[in-house]
């Protein structure tokens, strides 16, 4: 869990409870992507979906160009001067991936991110139902009850299907919201604390105080 705390999740409120079918898609990650990796994912979602995928590899030190914020821009709509602005702020950026997010229904994720979930935690924090490409570190973090893990293409394709039920929805929408609420910024702050008051009673079990002498 220790991982969690530089990567806690940022999501600023919850913006869905499933209520809509899986017609808006929305895959973003990190690093680039291979050629022809996005429409690969849009040709295993049911017919009629309509796919954004979007690689926001790198920023200011990627060449001088900041494709985060370019992607925030196109998406809300708003000023790249806005956007950095907003960035700048508390939580700024988390804002504005939750105001991306609830323009959503469907969020994939397909490349699991060198050893951190932050990106899933995320995701899972919207409420926005999500399939994630089964990875060990998901695993580790979340277990895979209630969060649709897919083993490939052709599990995309079956969970978006199955993700028609409005009940099962809700249970997807439920569970990824129960299991980002482990890693928020509260709970990481009382994880730590805990951590930290138990090492210091096993250092002190380990070095007891020496008795003071009586004369």
């Amino acid at each position: 869990q220790l991982q969690f705390i530089e990567h806690f999740h940022s999501v600023t409120r919850r913006v869905s409870h499933g209520e809509a079918e899986p017609v808006h898609a929305l895959l973003t990650q990190e690093h680039p992507m291979p050629s022809g990796f996005c429409r690969q994912i849009e040709r295993s979602l049911p017919n009629g979906t309509v796919f954004r995928c979007h690689a926001l590899a790198g920023s200011t030190a990627n060449g001088g160009v900041n494709y985060r914020e370019s992607f925030f821009a196109q998406q809300l709509h708003m000023a790249p001067r806005t956007v950095s602005s907003v960035v700048g702020q508390y939580q700024g950026t988390g804002a504005l991936f939750t105001a991306v997010y609830a323009r959503y229904d469907l969020l994939v994720l397909w490349y699991p991110l060198n050893g951190t979930v932050q990106r899933l935690s995320n995701a899972l924090a919207t409420g926005v139902p999500v399939i994630v490409k089964k990875a060990q570190p998901y695993v580790d973090a979340f277990g895979d009850h209630g969060i649709l893990m897919a083993d490939g293409l052709s599990d995309l394709h079956r969970m978006a299907l199955s993700l028609r039920s409005r009940k099962l929805r809700r249970q997807v929408s439920d569970h990824g919201v129960a299991a980002a609420d482990k890693v928020s910024r509260a709970s990481i702050s009382v994880q730590y604390k805990l951590f930290v008051a138990d090492a210091s009673r096993a250092h002190s079990h380990r070095h007891p105080k020496c008795p003071k002498l009586q004369r």
